[in-house]
């Protein structure tokens, strides 16, 4: 399913870097709720099918995953006075808190960006 949402390059590229990611048999451990948008909620219950694609409102859809995104990531992400996440890694940075995989980590993020194309 997730190839087939667009030809663009970039989504593309964001498909194979997920399935590489997943290949690596990543900590399968639950994103954060927090700011969540409802359209997941709805999709867990119906069993994570890829068949059902949930209508969003582009606008207000990019608003919640914006919330969502910054919401999941590192503290030391978050450390921008004006709620822009921090782009310059520190020394001891990490990413062990968005390393998430299986279907409750960072897949949640890619099937809820598919339904925003």
């Amino acid at each position: 399913y997730m190839y087939s949402v667009s030809n663009d390059l970039k989504w593309r590229n964001l498909i194979s870097a997920w399935v590489s990611f997943e290949s690596q048999t990543p900590t399968s451990q639950k994103l954060t709720t927090e700011k969540r948008p409802d359209q997941l909620k709805v999709w867990i219950k119906r069993a994570k099918s890829p068949m059902y694609l949930p209508e969003v409102d582009g606008k207000i859809f990019g608003v919640q995953m914006e919330s969502w995104w910054k919401a999941i990531q590192p503290e030391w992400r978050k450390s921008n006075s004006n709620n822009i996440l921090c782009r310059s890694t520190p020394e001891d940075f990490s990413w062990i808190e968005m390393e998430f995989g299986g279907s409750t980590g960072l897949c949640m993020v890619v099937m809820a960006l598919s339904w925003w194309l």
